[in-house]
């Protein structure tokens, strides 16, 4: 069977396992069905409010919230409930499928990036009400697609089942309370947050782009600088664990 067999036959049955539980479907196709009902809902919130609260103040940290943060995530907690589901089943497609351990650990943590990317991408030029340039765009979903595969690995790693993982991705999410105390604080303080909080500099990249400058680089690169080491660590970890439930 060649290679690209083999990660169909993968595909398809994922695609299967995320159509009978909805809830896993949900984490793939979730941020699409919100950022149509932010481009549906926004312009008559904003009407209809427009005397006592000027929402569009707020759309860059909705936005930022929704699809640089829940969306990266979500997908992560999708691939993890699959990898701890497998590790449930003693990772039966390791003995049925003619696929190393490696690729099947690179499918199962880096495709899923690639959908986060492709989501980030698709969902913000969706709901953005002003268009964005492309070029930033594409470089910001890069950095929030590498949130996918640490959550895949964070998850993984130190949840011994899925109701654990679950526990876990809400506090990680709920963590995302970060950028709203980012957004508050006067421009010249924002940057303090980002010292705890690696994930605050894809956000602030996203906010300068929104705002036209040009510097959004910058922050973009010092977010990889925190997350990239990070995903290391964390596949390390994950690789140690996983090693020996498959020995287990």
């Amino acid at each position: 069977m060649s290679p690209f067999k083999v990660i169909g036959h993968l595909i398809k049955g994922d695609l299967l396992r995320s159509r009978r539980d909805w809830t896993l479907g949900w984490l793939l196709v979730g941020p699409w069905v919100n950022a149509a009902l932010f481009l549906y809902l926004l312009p008559r919130l904003v009407l209809l409010l427009k005397d006592d609260l000027n929402l569009l103040r707020f759309e860059p940290l909705v936005l930022g919230y929704l699809f640089l943060w829940f969306a990266p995530l979500g997908i992560g907690q999708w691939s993890a409930r699959l990898l701890l589901e497998e590790r449930e089943g003693g990772f039966r497609a390791l003995a049925v499928l003619p696929i190393s351990r490696t690729g099947f650990f690179a499918y199962r943590l880096w495709l899923p990036g690639l959908w986060t990317y492709f989501t980030v991408l698709g969902t913000l030029m969706l709901a953005s009400p002003v268009p964005l340039p492309m070029g930033p765009l594409a470089l910001i979903s890069l950095g929030a697609a590498v949130l996918t595969p640490l959550m895949a690995l964070l998850l993984s790693t130190f949840s011994g089942q899925r109701g654990q993982a679950a526990a876990l991705a809400r506090l990680i999410k709920a963590s995302g309370l970060f950028f709203a105390l980012a957004f508050m604080l006067p421009f010249s303080f924002q940057n303090l947050v980002g010292l705890v909080f690696a994930p605050y500099w894809i956000f602030k990249a996203y906010w300068l782009v929104q705002a036209g400058a040009v510097n959004y680089w910058e922050h973009l690169a010092v977010g990889m600088a925190f997350l990239l080491p990070a995903l290391g660590w964390a596949k390390r970890r994950f690789l140690r664990e996983f090693n020996l439930a498959l020995r287990a």
